[in-house]
């Protein structure tokens, strides 16, 4: 019992460090593109200098992963990001990407 009380302590002191959110700094939960509220999704953080989440002006809230910089902290820390997403922004972007895949082949 004692064990299990330690790692719930544990888990809700670092949580801030293990997920990270980036909603925080967004003024608004609004697609600039759609005008609809966009939903939080759990997503993967990504980290380099050329870092790109290949969102465009035409879905620039699709969900991707997180840029979060050149430094990779040790793990598990700040590995998730929550982010906001839009549902219109991931229908464009899905397209795009067969589109995309069509053209090649």
């Amino acid at each position: 019992m004692r064990t299990f009380l330690l790692l719930l302590i544990i888990g809700v002191t670092f949580h801030s460090c293990i997920v990270y959110n980036s909603t925080k700094r967004q003024d608004t939960n609004i697609c600039s593109v759609h005008k609809i509220k966009m939903k939080k999704a759990l997503v993967g953080t990504r980290y380099g200098r050329r870092c790109h989440t290949g969102n465009t002006d035409e879905f620039p809230n699709a969900k991707t992963k997180h840029c979060m910089g050149c430094l990779v902290p040790i793990w598990p820390f700040q590995r998730l990001a929550i982010k906001y997403h839009c549902k219109e922004c991931d229908k464009l972007k899905k397209k795009s990407l067969v589109r995309g895949k069509n053209k090649v082949s």
